[in-house]
């Protein structure tokens, strides 16, 4: 995973993340498989620090 662009993808909204996930299609086999992993990573950090807060 890229540092780099997993700390733009923590600046982004939950929303924004998920539309990116809806339009992932339009990129090529590799960048799709490299872009969900890191999507999903942010998404699911963003979870468990919620979690965590209860």
């Amino acid at each position: 995973m890229n540092s780099k662009r997993l700390e733009i993808l923590r600046h982004l909204s939950t929303d924004l993340l998920l539309d990116m996930i809806d339009n992932i299609k339009e990129l090529s086999e590799d960048s799709q498989q490299i872009a969900l992993e890191e999507i999903i990573y942010i998404l699911y950090e963003r979870e468990v620090k919620y979690n965590e807060q209860e």
